[in-house]
């Protein structure tokens, strides 16, 4: 009973339009986006954690290894 429901409304989702596919996905991801924002940024101004200045890199400044 639930498999029929579940197929039934992909086949009704993957009838709507490439546009409004692409619509649906991208406001998708920048929800999830800006809910890891909402929830990191405090916490790093609570605690006092500073972001790197660029990825890999770690609290004095060297690159770790694995990013090299």
């Amino acid at each position: 009973m639930y498999a029929k429901t579940i197929r039934r409304e992909g086949e009704e989702e993957l009838e709507r339009r490439t546009y409004a596919r692409f619509w649906l996905g991208l406001t998708g991801g920048l929800s999830v986006a800006f809910s890891l924002l909402a929830k990191g940024l405090p916490l790093q101004h609570l605690l006092g954690i500073s972001i790197p200045d660029r990825l890999g890199s770690n609290r004095e400044g060297n690159v770790d290894s694995a990013m090299a």
